[in-house]
């Protein structure tokens, strides 16, 4: 697990490849890949406090469905560190282990709220003047092509 100062972090490739993921998902279109972190955000944040309130009062079940959601999220963004994080922590929620529960948790917050923030900052840089989220969206989306192309060329497909 990658940390920064003993906190659980997401590891620099997979923050470094976000806009890219998201500029995949999204095709290149700006406004799309705007609304899809918007909704990112919102459904982490609301899973987030909802996590943080079914932790406090030891509602182990309403927790796994909170992380299972954020769990997608990471999914969806290739952000594995915080699958693999996800996945041990549902684990230990099935089992009900509080100790176990409690030391995961901690890392799994940390890494979600990594991911969070790296939305967050995403979502600020479309409101920049340069605009530096379009320039990234639209080259990780022409890389992307020209990619593609050059694998029908190179394999006949």
């Amino acid at each position: 697990m990658t940390t920064k100062n003993g906190i659980a972090v997401l590891p620099p490739a997979e923050r470094a490849g976000l806009a890219t993921v998201l500029a995949n998902i999204t095709r290149g279109d700006a406004a799309l890949c705007r609304d899809l972190i918007d909704r990112l955000r919102e459904a982490m944040a609301g899973d987030l406090a909802g996590l943080s309130h079914t932790a406090a009062v030891e509602d182990w079940l309403a927790a796994g469905r909170h992380v299972h959601r954020i769990k997608g999220s990471g999914g969806l963004t290739q952000c594995f560190a915080l699958v693999a994080a996800a996945e041990h922590l549902e684990q230990a929620l099935r089992r009900e282990r509080i100790a176990t529960i409690r030391r995961r948790l901690t890392a799994f917050v940390a890494l979600a709220g990594d991911l969070h923030g790296e939305l967050h900052r995403l979502a600020a840089s479309f409101n920049s003047p340069f605009n530096e989220s379009e320039r990234i969206i639209h080259s990780a989306h022409v890389q992307e092509t020209d990619c593609a192309g050059t694998l029908s060329v190179c394999t006949g497909y």
